[in-house]
């Protein structure tokens, strides 16, 4: 129910019947991870149009994870100057 997602920590992982394991924020909205990004150098595909679709994710700390594998969780700042996870 909703008070259990409230309950969640900034990121976390859950159990979901087809898709398996997934990455959910603490309103239990899926997160998803841009194919088109670049990791290095750390640089994000998603402007204009995509950005009103897809939002960016707040920066979350590390220490406000549930069973995310930290390696790689990194934070960048955008041209547009917004952080991003």
């Amino acid at each position: 129910g909703a008070g259990a997602v409230a309950a969640l920590p900034g990121l976390s992982v859950r159990k979901d019947p087809k898709l398996g394991n997934i990455v959910v924020d603490k309103r239990g909205m899926t997160v998803y991870r841009f194919k088109k990004d670049s990791a290095w150098p750390m640089k994000s595909a998603c402007t204009g149009a995509c950005l009103d679709k897809w939002p960016v994710l707040a920066p979350v700390a590390k220490s406000d994870t549930a069973g995310i594998i930290k390696k790689g969780f990194v934070t960048f700042n955008r041209p547009d100057g917004l952080k991003q996870q």
